[in-house]
């Protein structure tokens, strides 16, 4: 069941096991999924002419899928007939979230806001954890849900690229990227 015009209070109140919600806050700042239901953020419910490569992660992170809407090849009239460049770097950042969440036991994952003080964290506790960092900067990850030693590796979105992989153990908590502007950060229990 999707939003527009239906808002988000019905939605969340239906019978419906996935929802796409409107309003713009789940594109800055999505409150946490809770298990409820599906949450599918649709671009073209929440404010379509902000392509914000920063939403996939923002909504990986709090629980939801994400989805963009780009005219290209639309049924309305005058829609463009080849893909819109502006949405290419969307289109990427929903790739590379989709890179971290295969290297997830999505079973067990669950948004965890309160272990990252960035706000924006995925965990399945004591065996993987990551973490957005909207702004890039540094990040305290609480680790206490993990005794054994984890992997990390930090990832710069607007490179695509990978830093070097380093261990660490839940009494490490305080992490700085290596890189200016939004990062990711991904822990991993060894194997």
């Amino acid at each position: 069941m999707t939003g527009a015009p239906i808002q988000n209070e019905a939605l969340f109140n239906s019978p419906a096991e996935w929802i796409s919600p409107v309003k713009k806050i789940y594109r800055s700042d999505p409150p946490e999924a809770d298990g409820r239901k599906v949450i599918i953020l649709d671009t073209d419910h929440t404010g379509h002419n902000d392509a914000n490569p920063k939403c996939p992660w923002r909504c990986f992170t709090r629980g939801m899928s994400f989805i963009t809407m780009d005219y290209y090849m639309d049924a309305r009239p005058g829609s463009p007939s080849v893909p819109m460049p502006e949405w290419d770097e969307i289109r990427k950042q929903m790739g590379y979230v989709r890179r971290y969440a295969d290297r997830m036991d999505l079973n067990r994952a669950v948004p965890r806001s309160d272990l990252a003080s960035s706000g924006f964290c995925i965990a399945d506790e004591g065996r993987s954890y990551l973490v957005y960092l909207p702004d890039g900067g540094d990040v305290t990850v609480m680790l206490s849900g993990s005794d054994e030693t984890l992997t990390a590796e930090w990832f710069c979105p607007v490179s695509d690229e990978v830093h070097p992989l380093f261990k660490v153990d839940a009494s490490e908590t305080h992490f700085k990227a290596p890189f200016d502007g939004d990062a990711v950060l991904f822990l991993n229990r060894e194997i």
